[in-house]
């Protein structure tokens, strides 16, 4: 079986994305952080002696460990990123260069290892403040913030990188709002959920009206899955997401309220002011059209934000999430 290589695979779509591969025979190198990988140690349990699975701790700023990583290596999926509002505005010349100098370092490496295909995880992001909606592949993109600039510059990178040498293929995958069990708490649905479950009043900020279409992690790797068993995905860009799953924070919180059956609880709207957030950086409104990844991969998200509540709420990893 082919031999897979993901960056970022001790993150939340790096590890359901482990877990899928290795039930389809692949031969798996999760590439991360050393402290990365030590700090989800428990949530690869399941998998983490299976022969075909490995560890390979390294960064994507060290170019001789992702050269030693790719030996072999046919297939490659960059998930490796700085995320985080605060994080990435506040540190903007970190985030260039691990997004964009580690794309590049990502690259090289697949050049140097004769990689087949490499799978780059963009992101909604690009796309800035909609025109309209939902969104196609062919809307406008525009960088409102330093993380969506990262990620422009990293689609043009592959691009680049496959006109340089076209046997490097690639596919690009636009994420919308993905989460799921293992991430955590600094992202909106899993803090929310956080919040109900301790009894506290989940903080929104802003007046929560901002609408976004919700994806779990196991619907997105199925997505990927489908990537690499079809040719028809080279050289092209998908919008992944659920385009179905379209609620305003206020409602998605209110969801999760209801499911959790917590009815005392009362949302807590916070002016931007106070969060680490702004209004001029925030998106309003921005939800996915989704049908070239139904038309050309088969893709057709299962899974509801209410049973994403309840797997983020079961999760045996409760604990070390937060």
């Amino acid at each position: 079986m082919k031999k897979i290589l993901i960056t970022g695979g001790a993150g939340l779509i790096g590890i359901d994305l482990c877990r899928q591969l290795l039930r389809k025979k692949f031969n798996v190198i999760c590439f991360d952080l050393h402290e990365q990988i030590k700090r989800n140690e428990n949530k690869f349990k399941e998998f983490s002696h299976n022969r075909k699975f490995n560890f390979f701790p390294g960064s994507i700023l060290d170019r001789s460990a992702l050269n030693s990583a790719m030996e072999n290596v046919e297939i490659v999926f960059h998930l490796a990123a700085m995320l985080g509002v605060q994080r990435t505005e506040e540190q903007k010349l970190k985030c260039l260069e691990i997004n964009v100098c580690g794309t590049e370092n990502v690259l090289q490496a697949s050049l140097f290892a004769d990689v087949k295909h490499i799978i780059f995880a963009s992101s909604s992001e690009v796309y800035g403040e909609p025109r309209c909606n939902p969104i196609n592949e062919l809307s406008e993109t525009q960088g409102k913030t330093v993380y969506a600039v990262t990620k422009l510059a990293g689609e043009e990178y592959v691009k680049g990188y496959n006109q340089l040498n076209p046997n490097l293929n690639y596919t690009i995958v636009r994420f919308f709002n993905t989460y799921g069990e293992n991430q955590v708490s600094q992202f909106f649905l899993t803090r929310v959920v956080r919040k109900i479950m301790d009894n506290q009043s989940p903080e929104i900020y802003g007046d929560g009206l901002q609408e976004r279409s919700f994806c779990h992690v196991e619907d997105s790797c199925n997505a990927l899955l489908k990537i690499i068993e079809t040719n028809k995905s080279k050289n092209k860009v998908y919008n992944i997401g659920n385009s179905k799953q379209v609620f305003s924070l206020n409602r998605a919180a209110e969801i999760a309220i209801n499911v959790l059956k917590k009815p005392n609880i009362r949302i807590k709207n916070i002016p931007f002011s106070s969060s680490d957030r702004s209004f001029n950086r925030e998106i309003f409104k921005r939800y996915c059209d989704t049908t070239l990844a139904k038309k050309e991969l088969g893709f057709e998200p299962r899974i509801s934000l209410q049973e994403g509540i309840i797997r983020i709420s079961t999760n045996k990893n409760y604990n070390q999430n937060w």
